[in-house]
């Protein structure tokens, strides 16, 4: 395999672990030309997963093969402010280790990403189910108050939530991954709840009168 056009004096290709790794020089800021070169050659090759480093600043992203192509930028650090006794820094080093290339901890964290983020959990407080959990507890400051729904859900999208939150690109398709979630909830449950209700018909005794 040829390797593509360095910028800086190594260009390591960690093909069996789907992995490409590019190596600035030591000191040279990263740029987004250093990026779509790294990108580019990535997803020519079918390589999911992207690390850019000049040695200090480390990003690891993660390809997403669409049309057109796109990346996220999974994490980044600075190796001179991590520290030891961080276990959050412990793990951002884990994931460009060989045992965690080797273990795949990229793909883990990356659907970590994807569900534990502010747009999901923003959703997830506009949600019916979670609105009415709300209601719920506020009754129980005082059985006489009296709760409207769309109060409360007005002061979470207007007070609590900031707005990239529910407008921007990846608010909106959050919106979407939660409705499902929930709408497969409910499928399940109505599922779960006809095959119970079948189970007790099934296995009560039928006596015959004569």
């Amino acid at each position: 395999m040829t390797c593509p056009p360095i910028i800086g004096p190594c260009v390591k290709l960690l093909f069996r672990q789907k992995t490409y790794t590019e190596e600035v020089i030591i000191g040279l800021n990263l740029k987004d030309n250093h990026l779509g070169q790294a990108i580019n050659y990535a997803a020519n090759e079918g390589v999911s997963w992207v690390i850019l480093t000049n040695g200090i600043a480390w990003q690891l992203y993660k390809l997403k093969f669409g049309k057109p192509i796109s990346y996220d930028l999974a994490v980044e650090f600075d190796l001179t402010e991590l520290s030891a006794r961080k276990e959050k820094d412990l793990e951002a080093l884990h994931l460009i280790s060989k045992e965690g290339v080797q273990k795949d901890c990229r793909e883990e964290l990356y659907q970590k990403i994807l569900n534990v983020n502010k747009y999901i959990i923003g959703n997830l407080l506009l949600s019916d189910p979670i609105q009415n959990v709300i209601r719920r507890e506020l009754k129980k400051f005082d059985n006489s108050l009296k709760v409207d729904q769309q109060e409360i859900l007005d002061i979470t999208e207007n007070e609590i939530i900031k707005r990239d939150v529910i407008d921007s690109e990846d608010g909106k398709k959050a919106a979407s991954k939660v409705k499902r979630h929930f709408n497969k909830s409910a499928t399940k449950s109505k599922s779960q709840s006809k095959k119970e209700t079948v189970k007790k018909a099934t296995s009560s005794p039928f006596i015959a009168k004569i």
